[in-house]
């Protein structure tokens, strides 16, 4: 799978490298335009960006702290409001003491007297020690007895001082209508002398007024109270609860802008120090940067104009500078075709002028180069042809030698006469010749002559049989190239069988190649033997597979090969495959 995959990244690599070099010029060229254009657009989007986020930041920070002081200074009105209703109430008790209508009267007019001094404040309660209800709204005569039995009543009861407090809005019985949210400010109204309970008073603020304090075109606030419960912009609270909580933490809030539902948001808080209230701000960044999409239009428009009049001048260009190179290309391609006259001529003495004359010379020194190349390799193979057949000869020579030696220890004379004899047979054909390459079927004699002095030795060992088609004969090869191959089963395979060995040897011819078998019986190799046998460099046994195969690569050459067939005790296959061209 490696294999494969390597070849697929190859065959892309030159796809790509198979293009020409002008279209791949504009290409690179292109690119670094297109991306100076990218870059410069980012640039300038990020820096826009910050800008708007920075003044957004400052504008939403300004808009708080304005804003704190609004609502600070409605909740100050509220305290003035409460202060001014208990001094009067004091001195309405110490003033009106004994006529009871007069001062429930002067309770209910300084009431409304009030209510029209303070802006924001929608109704004005007052329950006594003797818990009779004065109001400014009627409405409240009806829940008497929720007004004194709410938390509210029961804060203010235990509180021991005169404190004005902010109510939170959970669960507030002065809530009259559903479509009106009030918030509640309540205080206990002691006589300023003998530190007698007057009385509680409770101040109604309209959340509208809240409301108008924290609009803005731009950004969105929120106004929570203590308990976190929403007091203005309930329209927005959904979303700005979103955004807070994302935030992770309040100590993030208004460092840097979030992102949600696709849009880009801003959000800062600030808290009340006197009623521990918060007002959290939000900022959508997107509508605030309404410049924003004519600016990517703008950059957009100039990219195009840019691309376009940088593709004509770079398709140009390329064009100016590449067409000496065309011509270059055009005349290495026929000088690879075998035709060595092609020459340039340009008339610029620049880099292409002064190539196209190294190209000529080049070419001169090519034609030189290649005739001698093909001299000195023709010699070269010839020289190492005949050095390994000259290696075989005394090879072979000393291996008869002993036979003989061993047939005269033996006292077998005649049988040395013969064997003396058949040698002589043997060097006629194989030796005297000056030739390096023989027929077929010259082959085939010298293999027979070497086996029948064998045969004189080992008569008692092995058979041979040689099967040679007539077709084949003619056929050329180097001389000495089977009988290595039959001393090397005579000597590793059959020698070392205890039983009858035998040899054969045979020939057949294919559409494009004639295949020469030798095989045996023999002792066959081992997994070991055979890797030895596939080194690239010389073995130290099997000198005869060797030398055959390094001489039929150098004369045929890649388009021969050999094959080794063996298995351990029951023989040995050896095949040659030798080109018809």
């Amino acid at each position: 799978m490696k294999i494969l995959k390597h070849e697929k990244d190859r065959t892309d690599s030159g796809k790509i490298k198979s293009v020409s070099l002008r279209y791949r010029i504009a290409a690179m060229l292109l690119w670094v335009v297109l991306i100076l254009i990218v870059l410069f657009g980012l640039m300038m989007t990020y820096n826009y960006n910050r800008a708007v986020e920075q003044r957004s930041k400052k504008h939403i920070e300004e808009n708080i702290r304005f804003m704190s002081r609004q609502i600070s200074q409605v909740f100050s009105d509220g305290v003035l409001c409460t202060n001014y209703l208990t001094l009067s109430i004091n001195s309405i008790e110490s003033e009106f003491a004994k006529r009871q209508v007069d001062r429930d009267n002067r309770i209910l007019s300084i009431l409304n007297q009030t209510i029209l001094m303070f802006d924001g404040i929608d109704s004005i309660l007052f329950v006594d020690d003797k818990e009779q209800l004065f109001t400014t709204a009627v409405a409240y005569h009806n829940q008497k007895e929720q007004v004194l039995s709410s938390s509210y009543m029961a804060e203010l009861h235990h509180i021991n001082n005169g404190k004005t407090l902010l109510f939170d809005r959970a669960d507030n019985c002065m809530q009259l209508q559903e479509s009106k949210s009030l918030v509640t400010m309540g205080k206990k109204v002691v006589d300023i002398h003998s530190g007698t309970i007057l009385g509680y008073l409770f101040i109604n603020i309209d959340s509208n007024a809240l409301e108008e304090s924290i609009q803005n075109q731009i950004s969105h606030y929120l106004v929570l109270d203590s308990e976190g419960n929403c007091v203005a912009g309930i329209q927005n609270e959904r979303l700005l609860r979103e955004l807070w909580k994302k935030c992770g933490q309040e100590s993030e809030l208004g460092k840097k802008a979030i992102r949600y539902g696709g849009e880009k948001y801003l959000v800062a808080q600030n808290v009340l120090d006197d009623s521990g209230w918060t007002i959290v701000g939000i900022t959508n960044l997107n509508e605030y940067n309404v410049t924003m999409g004519e600016m990517a239009r703008v950059i957009l428009l100039s990219g195009l104009v840019t691309v376009i009049l940088m593709t004509l001048l770079i398709g140009n260009l390329s064009r100016t500078l590449t067409k000496p190179l065309v011509l270059l290309e055009e005349g290495a391609e026929q000088i690879a075709n075998g035709d060595m006259s092609i020459r340039f001529h340009f008339h610029t003495q620049d880099e292409i002028g002064k190539l196209g004359n190294i190209f000529n010379d080049m070419v001169v020194k090519i034609e030189t180069l290649i005739q001698t190349a093909e001299d000195v390799g023709k010699k070269k193979r010839e020289y190492e042809l005949a050095l390994i057949q000259e290696q075989v000869k005394p090879h072979f020579l000393y291996n008869t030698l002993d036979i003989i030696i061993i047939l005269i220890d033996m006292g077998k004379p005649r049988d040395a006469h013969r064997v003396t004899k058949k040698l002589a047979d043997y060097y006629k054909n194989s030796l005297s010749a000056s030739e390096n390459v023989v027929s077929l079927e010259k082959e085939f004699q010298i293999t027979e002559d070497y086996l029948d002095v064998q045969m004189i030795r080992y008569g008692d060992k092995f058979s041979y049989e040689i099967l040679a088609p007539d077709v084949a004969a003619s056929f050329l090869l180097p001389k000495m190239t089977l009988q290595p191959l039959v001393e090397n089963a005579l000597y590793h395979g059959l020698k070392y069988q205890k039983g009858w060995g035998t040899i054969h040897i045979a020939a057949s011819e294919g559409e494009n190649e004639v295949l020469l078998e030798v095989s045996d019986n023999g002792i066959g190799m081992k997994e070991e033997q055979l890797n030895e046998l596939s080194r690239e460099d010389k073995p130290h046994k099997h000198f005869g597979v060797y030398s055959v195969d390094h001489r039929l690569k150098l004369y045929y050459g890649e388009a021969y090969y050999m094959e080794i067939r063996s298995e351990y005790e029951k023989g040995t296959q050896i095949l040659l495959h030798l080109p018809k061209k």
